[in-house]
């Protein structure tokens, strides 16, 4: 694509084209060297090899998905192809696992376009992969991956938040990606080490909120940097075993708070239950992967119920628990 043909695609409200450097240095995500148009200051520099990009990001011309409902609308174009439409956001475009093309609308901000970028394209993008994308966020304890899904509006980025408050370095937030194709070992890939947080928890870290960090117009969360004096180690860049899945939810009155092993063939209900745009993953005949992945999982790997009562006056306190239990203190 020419410059000229960028520069008409990349208008935002952020002043004329995308803020982009040219070049725009390659970054790192899953291990895959990434490409692309626009910069992701929310994923790091890619320092490894001299390889070929595994995926590329690019802008161009996508046909939206054109429905009556509001919100964002998604179809499977077939052959490995998917595309879905946000209105005054943009349509996406996700080929084969390799290529993200982004067709953005007049007017909008690049932070939102990176929002649905790194939320459902990647998702999309991890089941064309053949990996297993969970509602989670995930941090890194005594060298293995801990996992926290729960529905949105659990708490996950909260206790992820809470964890690096303590030092444990933050593999992924929101979307937590396990390879689950090595016979006995499922995996947890690096993805993206950035957290989303709602006013109220920042405000319960003592955190100031940046304004020019909102995640999207008229939405009071936040993308979050600093959580604590001392930074913690930067997140791996290799893949870790993934220890435990931890399923965030609300305690009913506080005797029912604590943890409560999952066992058996409920591991792997529990985990379906918690696959990343599973609807769009089904859709796309992905049905046997995400089955065999997901029975995989949950043979193999800890899964517990983690139920909490009362406000984030006790997030410090949880998190606390969960890192004496995954380092044997607990």
């Amino acid at each position: 694509m020419t410059r000229s043909r960028r520069g008409a695609l990349a208008r935002s409200s952020e002043g004329g084209p995308f803020p982009t450097a040219d070049p725009v240095a390659d970054r790192a995500l899953c291990g895959w060297r990434v490409r692309s148009v626009i910069d992701l200051p929310e994923l790091p520099l890619w320092t490894r090899d001299d390889r070929l990009p595994d995926v590329t990001i690019a802008f161009g011309r996508v046909t939206p998905v054109e429905s009556a409902s509001p919100g964002m609308n998604w179809h499977v174009v077939g052959e490995g192809r998917f595309r879905f439409t946000v209105a005054s956001v943009g349509s996406y475009r996700i080929s084969r696992g390799r290529v993200i093309t982004i067709d953005p609308q007049a007017g909008v901000v690049a932070s939102a376009v990176r929002q649905y970028l790194l939320g459902t394209a990647f998702g999309v993008l991890c089941h064309q992969r053949g990996l297993l994308p969970l509602h989670a966020s995930c941090v890194a304890i005594n060298g293995r991956a801990v996992a926290i899904a729960g529905a949105s509006g659990a708490g996950k980025s909260s206790l992820a938040a809470a964890l690096v408050r303590l030092g444990y370095p933050l593999l992924g937030d929101d979307v937590c990606v396990i390879d689950a194709s090595e016979i006995n070992a499922p995996h947890v890939l690096p993805a993206i080490p950035r957290l989303k947080l709602w006013r109220d928890v920042l405000d319960t870290f003592g955190l100031i909120v940046d304004p020019a960090a909102r995640i999207l117009e008229g939405i009071d969360k936040y993308q979050a940097q600093a959580l604590a004096d001392r930074p913690p180690p930067p997140p791996p860049q290799v893949p870790l075993p993934l220890g435990v899945v931890y399923y965030l939810d609300q305690a009913e009155s506080p005797d029912d708070e604590g943890f409560h092993a999952i066992r058996g063939a409920e591991r792997a209900a529990a985990l379906a239950g918690a696959v990343y745009r599973r609807k769009m993953g089904l859709a796309m005949g992905l049905l046997p992967q995400i089955f065999t992945a997901t029975m995989t999982v949950g043979a193999l790997v800890p899964g517990h119920r983690l139920l909490r009562h009362g406000d984030l006056s006790g997030l410090d306190a949880l998190a606390r628990s969960v890192a004496a239990r995954q380092e044997g203190r607990g």
